[in-house]
């Protein structure tokens, strides 16, 4: 019961960079709590990405 995570075109707007993101998760394994904290998570990830070095 893994996340299914599907990323939309990005786009640039007003010198910033969107990412769609859509993720799909059975409840059983997350609620919405949990997976706000994912997508939370994963945005602060990408917005500092001194984590790839």
């Amino acid at each position: 019961m893994s996340p299914n995570f599907t990323f939309g075109k990005y786009v640039h707007r007003e010198d910033k960079l969107f990412l769609p993101l859509a993720v799909q998760m059975h409840h059983a394994a997350a609620d919405g709590f949990h997976t706000a904290r994912l997508i939370n998570e994963f945005q602060e990830m990408l917005a500092d990405p001194s984590w790839l070095d």
